[in-house]
């Protein structure tokens, strides 16, 4: 019988059915290391997911960019839960469900500005940016005056940011962000808190829609790299990706126990092909994305003496934050798009239903990068990664036709293969690393801890 290895693999000794009686842990195989494929297409196990993992985990909602003043707010969702993400008086951030505590309407309906309150449209209760009730119409008729307001806020999440990024839960007894992140923040700071002022957004988000369950991106983004020399195979034919298929399936893949993940590129091996060595003085010749050589002295202030050696040798790429926050970091040498600034963005999976999904999409510069390079990062990030981006089509049908296949009677039944392994991970940065070429190893992370969720 299989033992679980360690407190990350065990579910809970009664575990989650379904009403036909089946266990949502068995349609997982640790063994067999298959999933089946009934977890994208069936409605019990998306309202489960509501409850179990976007009522649990730190949900990334917006950038600390977007709210810079005091009174500004951006309309978001956690999971199918709206709630509006705001700057109050003080500076703090606050996560307020947008849902009026007397009958439920929505507070606020535009999805970004700046007030000084959120007024119920129904019966105008209102609100302050920290979700404190301020005001009550007709309140003398109606409560003789004696409403209690302090009882009658908004209903707050908890609030972290990191990188820029803000995140909320629900939970009280979710650990903090940081020991959730845990080893990934290591990789994080080296790809996004390595300038002194560092990054901002470029506008609003990009979002658009298309049919699929929202986990058919969240587990591919960062582990799939076997699915590139064929996707993306229009990309090579027209130069812009290159030819050799070690160029997407070599390099480091990197996760953590709570499914934080990433992949890094393997520019060792890179430099080797073409008769040189990585060392630091090449950072200055050719920067990482949207940086120039100021930049990178003040990455060398910034970042530990280990940070920089990744930074050189294997540097993060592509990453996901369990469950929904995904990121890109990358220069794409080609000249068939704008490289100059390279490519920096992050963005998230907002299920919209079992089959339905939108993409949020935030294109990112450093705040204190010349204004040319400013530019050329925009430019490259919405040239490949953007609602029309030539990597970001191929992608977003192949999710939707996955569902389209999986959805039916005889499909939701079949096992989906995630077997392929680089064997035994090692220990580095406080994360399991496994070298060598990219196969299923991070994404089997995901089910894993998908796994433990659900069950639990």
């Amino acid at each position: 019988m299989y033992q679980p290895e360690t407190q990350f693999e065990r579910a809970s000794t009664n575990g989650s059915r379904l009403s036909d009686g089946v266990r949502v842990a068995d349609l997982i195989d640790l063994d067999e290391r298959t999933v089946c494929a009934r977890l994208h297409s069936d409605e019990e196990i998306y309202r489960l997911e509501m409850e179990r993992i976007f009522g649990r985990c730190w949900i990334a909602v917006a950038h600390e960019s977007e709210i810079p003043n005091p009174g500004d707010y951006v309309t978001r969702a956690i999971g199918e839960d709206p709630v509006i993400v705001s700057r109050d008086r003080s500076g703090d951030i606050n996560i307020l469900l947008n849902s009026c505590s007397h009958r439920g309407m929505n507070v606020c309906r535009a999805e970004m500005g700046n007030t000084k309150f959120f007024r119920c449209p129904y019966h105008a209760w209102s609100y302050d940016a920290t979700g404190r009730l301020v005001s009550v119409s007709a309140e003398q008729e109606m409560y003789d005056g004696k409403l209690e307001k302090e009882k009658y806020g908004l209903r707050r999440a908890r609030v972290a940011t990191y990188a820029g990024m803000i995140f909320g839960t629900w939970s009280d007894e979710t650990p903090p962000l940081e020991e959730e992140l845990g080893g990934i923040a290591f990789y994080l700071d080296i790809a996004f808190n390595r300038s002194r002022s560092g990054l901002e957004v470029i506008g609003p988000p990009q979002r658009w829609t298309f049919d699929a369950n929202w986990k058919l991106a969240a587990e591919q983004f960062s582990g799939d790299a076997y699915h590139t020399v064929m996707l993306h195979n229009s990309l090579i034919e027209l130069g812009v990706a290159p030819k050799d298929p070690a160029a997407f399936l070599l390099g480091v893949n990197v996760g953590t126990e709570r499914a934080h993940t990433l992949r890094c590129l393997d520019m060792e091996a890179v430099m080797a092909g073409l008769g040189a060595a990585a060392n630091e003085g090449m950072l200055e010749q050719a920067p990482p994305p949207g940086m120039d050589a100021e930049l990178v002295a003040q990455a060398k202030e910034l970042l530990s003496p280990e940070q920089m050696a990744v930074l050189v040798k294997t540097p993060p790429i592509v990453g996901q934050v369990f469950p929904t926050l995904a990121w890109i970091n990358i220069m794409l040498p080609s000249a068939a798009v704008e490289t100059k600034g390279g490519v920096i963005t992050f963005r998230t999976w907002v299920p919209r239903g079992l089959d339905h999904m939108e993409i949020m999409s935030w294109t990112l510069v450093e705040k204190d990068a010349p204004e040319e390079i400013r530019r050329a990062t925009a430019r490259s990030t919405i040239q490949t990664f953007s609602d029309s981006g030539i990597y970001e089509q191929d992608d977003a049908e192949s999710w939707a036709g996955v569902y389209r296949a999986i959805r039916g009677p005889q499909g939701k039944k079949r096992n989906l293969l995630y077997f392929s392994t680089c064997g035994e991970p090692t220990k580095e940065n406080g994360c399991l690393s496994w070298h060598g070429m990219g196969r299923d190893d991070i994404q089997w992370l995901f089910w894993k801890r998908y796994r433990q969720l659900m069950d639990g």
